[in-house]
C-alpha cells in the first residue's frame, strides 16, 4: 500500500505557560507519525516525547543553536491509536514559545521506516534577517518515500507559511495565530540525489532560523540479519556394520 497523507494538528503554548505543549489528535491504529517540536529558547535540552498510548517514541533529526531555539523531529511507526501526543521540556528560559506539529500518514513501514540513505535526514539554519529557509540536500535509498520538511523560526507569524514547488503545507500544518513552526510534506515514487525544498514566511521578526528535512518509507529500513548456527561441531561416530561370520 502507497504511502498516504492522513491528517495534521499542532499547538503552540504560550510564553510562560509551562514546559508541556500536548497536540489533541485522534489517529488509527498501524499509521506513522511524525512529529516537529520548536522553541526559542531551549538550545541546549532535548524534549520528551509521549502520547496517550504510552509509546516510545524515536528521534529522527535535532537542530539547535547556540543559547536560542531548537527543532527537533521524531516519529512513531505502526502507532497505537492515540488521543493526544505531548512534548515535554525539562526546563527552559522565561518568556519561551513551544510549537508542535504532528502529521499522520498511512502505508508507512510497520517497523524502521527512516529511510536509510546516510544523509537522512539533513538540518539547515538561515540568518535571523531572512524570511525563508532553504532545507539542506536529501539523498535517499527507497523508492517509495515521504519527505518531511519542519522549520521553526523565532517570530510570530499567522498562517503566513508557504512552502515550495512538489511539496505541500496541510491545514493543520502551521500555527494559526502568531505561528512559528510549519511542517510539510512531499510523497514521491522515486530514489532522491540531492532534494531541497524552501519554507517562506511574511515577516522578519529576528531570531532563529531552523530546519530539518526527512524522509520515511513504505518498506522497513536498515540491515538484514541472518541467524545462523554457529555451535561447535559435534562428533559423529560412523555407521555400525554388521559382522559376517565365514565357516
Amino acid at each position: 500500500m502507497a504511502i498516504a497523507f492522513v491528517q495534521a494538528k499542532n499547538n503552540q503554548a504560550a510564553p510562560n505557560s509551562g514546559v508541556n505543549n500536548t497536540v489533541s489528535i485522534t489517529t488509527t491504529a498501524g499509521n506513522l507519525l511524525v512529529l516537529m517540536s520548536y522553541t526559542d529558547k531551549a538550545s541546549n535540552l532535548t524534549p520528551t516525547i509521549s502520547d496517550s498510548a504510552s509509546q516510545t517514541w524515536t528521534q529522527a533529526g535535532s537542530n539547535p543553536t547556540v543559547g536560542n531555539g531548537i527543532c527537533t523531529m521524531w516519529y512513531m511507526p505502526n502507532s497505537a491509536s492515540v488521543t493526544s501526543v505531548s512534548v515535554a521540556w525539562a526546563t527552559y528560559s522565561g518568556g519561551a514559545t513551544t510549537s508542535v506539529v504532528v502529521f499522520e500518514f498511512s502505508g508507512a513501514a510497520l517497523s524502521t521506516p527512516l529511510d536509510s540513505n546516510a544523509s537522512n535526514p539533513v538540518t539547515s539554519s538561515g540568518a535571523a534577517t531572512a524570511t525563508s529557509l532553504a532545507s539542506g540536500s536529501l539523498s535517499t535509498s527507497n523508492a517509495n518515500d515521504v519527505l518531511v520538511y519542519a522549520v521553526g523560526e523565532n517570530g510570530n507569524q499567522s498562517n503566513s507559511f508557504t512552502v515550495g514547488s512538489g511539496f505541500t503545507l496541510p491545514s493543520g500544518g502551521q500555527v494559526a495565530t502568531n505561528g512559528r513552526a510549519a511542517m510539510a510534506y512531499k510523497i514521491v515514487a522515486l530514489t532522491q540525489s540531492g532534494a531541497t525544498v524552501t519554507m517562506s514566511w511574511s515577516s522578519n521578526v529576528g531570531g532563529d532560523r531552523l530546519g530539518i528535512l526527512g524522509a520515511f518509507a513504505d518498506t522497513n529500513q536498515g540491515a538484514s540479519f541472518v541467524f545462523e548456527d554457529d555451535s561447535p561441531p559435534q562428533f559423529q561416530p560412523p555407521p555400525t556394520e554388521p559382522i559376517i561370520s565365514v565357516w
